[in-house]
């Protein structure tokens, strides 16, 4: 048999573990974490736009049904068969409004590629 053993055998040839430094504990403000917080800003400002812009359509869309001169493009655009996106609940109304951007949004950035392939390709 022979006297060497290996760190399998006795602890005691193993090398010793690095120990890493503690982490930093994260910086605060007043008693919460920072970047908690700025998160929690962002989040609540986003969210405040987004209810203020669906209160301001509605209002807009509702003061817009009492008036004469939209009743007569509501009684014109049924007879064309188009589509209205007056009806509906207000989610429903939002949702279609988004959709009707993004579509815009991405047939004009689609065409501008079109317009710039080789600079796309490159």
């Amino acid at each position: 048999m022979s006297d060497a053993c290996s760190c399998v055998d006795c602890s005691g040839s193993c090398p010793k573990a690095v120990e890493y430094p503690p982490l930093p504990e994260p910086w605060r403000i007043g008693a919460m974490d920072g970047l908690a917080l700025i998160m929690l800003i962002i989040f609540l400002c986003i969210s405040s736009a987004f209810v203020l812009i669906l209160v301001i359509h509605w209002r807009s869309e509702r003061k817009a049904l009492n008036d004469p001169k939209r009743l007569s493009e509501v009684s014109d655009q049924t007879e064309k068969k188009e589509i209205s996106y007056s009806r509906g609940s207000l989610m429903e109304r939002a949702g279609a409004s988004m959709e009707k951007w993004l579509e815009s949004f991405f047939t004009s950035w689609g065409t501008c590629e079109l317009i710039h392939i080789t600079y796309y390709i490159v």
